[in-house]
């Protein structure tokens, strides 16, 4: 979109894939230091934050706009304890809002026309 003769900013389109991995900082635990915590980004926000806002999911299955987020790198990925709390938090969202869905799972009616 071009406002005023100048072009946006669409860096945060391409900042993280959809339901990637990442760390945001949870700002309302652990005053003075803001909490760490592993989330799934969801894409930009349209209308919270600043133009770099992501949408992240949260382990209770909320999801919340975050400016301070951050990939998680793949040696991290890697190591034990953050793939335990990767288990933990889909198993928590599992929990919360259910398995995936294909095909397979959605019955149909036919329509009498």
């Amino acid at each position: 979109m071009m406002t005023m003769g100048e072009e946006d900013d669409i860096s945060n389109l391409g900042r993280y894939a959809f339901y990637q991995l990442v760390y945001y900082w949870d700002h309302k635990q652990g005053f003075p230091t803001p909490k760490k915590r592993i989330g799934r980004a969801l894409g930009p926000t349209q209308y919270e934050g600043n133009k770099m806002a992501q949408y992240i999911l949260q382990s209770n299955g909320e999801v919340v706009p975050r400016c301070t987020t951050r990939s998680i790198l793949p040696e991290h990925l890697r190591t034990a304890t953050l793939q335990h709390q990767i288990k933990l938090f889909d198993e928590a969202i599992k929990e919360k809002l259910g398995d995936s869905m294909n095909k397979s799972n959605i019955k149909t009616k036919r329509l009498l026309i």
